[in-house]
């Protein structure tokens, strides 16, 4: 009876095995990505949206770091142009009068399967308030599950500068340096003098919301379109950089 159970035991033993090696996290894959504007594109087709103004929050992000020796988990070390599959694209959609690229990156990073990780931080175009936002601000997430998916959740906004940060600021000033109610509705130079003083409060407008999400085939290259926007986007899987318990240099 013990040989006739032998042939399940051993297959739930290599099944398992499987299985471990499928979540193990030495599963390393080199993602990269280019998002761009479509400077000539016809946007009628947007032009009934009601876009509200709000951008993912997360209690943590990745971020891009050229950094060799960056000291947090989360600043993802960019890769080089050599190792990189995007220069000719990257090339080509730069020198292009069509498209204008508003980010890009590329990075090598373990993903366990069903492991739940932060979103990395995207931010293009003009900056404002010291380069505490920007023109186009969003996440780009990646999951592995079954196969590997990528979802991008970008805004692409023009702002406006209207004095004081909180109208309440206002209610209450004194009358000797309140604002002419007529002011506060009349958009302001950008770093204009005055702001220094009550601040200012920024205004998107014609807001532009680019959300997608998409199964990405092992070293394909996908193309995730919008009339206004462009996603171009690659996941491979790569052998590890390292072996755990291993440093760089070969001593354990």
């Amino acid at each position: 009876m013990h040989y006739i159970f032998l042939p399940f035991v051993l297959s739930l033993f290599i099944f398992s095995a499987l299985s471990y090696a499928e979540e193990s996290p030495e599963n390393w894959y080199q993602i990269e990505y280019i998002l761009f504007e479509h400077l000539n594109s016809d946007r009628h087709v947007l032009r009934f949206e009601d876009v509200k103004y709000e951008p993912t929050k997360e209690e943590q992000y990745y971020y891009l770091t050229s950094n060799k020796h960056a000291a947090s988990p989360y600043q993802l070390k960019m890769i080089d142009d050599a190792s990189s599959d995007f220069t000719d694209i990257l090339s080509r959609i730069s020198t292009s009068n069509e498209l204008s690229v508003f980010s890009t990156g590329g990075w090598k990073q373990p993903i366990s399967r069903s492991q739940k990780m932060p979103p990395l931080k995207i931010t293009g175009g003009q900056a404002y308030n010291d380069g505490n936002r920007f023109q186009l601000e969003g996440v780009l997430q990646i999951r592995r599950e079954r196969y590997m998916h990528a979802e991008i959740d970008v805004f692409l906004a023009d702002f406006t500068a209207l004095p004081y940060t909180d109208l309440k600021d206002w209610i209450f000033e004194s009358k000797e340096n309140k604002w002419p109610l007529d002011w506060l509705l009349q958009p302001l130079a950008y770093q204009h003098p005055a702001l220094t003083k009550v601040g200012e409060t920024l205004v998107p407008k014609n807001v532009i919301h680019f959300k997608q999400s998409r199964r990405i085939k092992d070293g394909e290259i996908h193309y995730i379109d919008h009339p206004a926007l462009g996603l171009i986007i690659t996941i491979k899987q790569i052998e590890p950089p390292f072996e755990y318990g291993v440093d760089p240099e070969g001593t354990r």
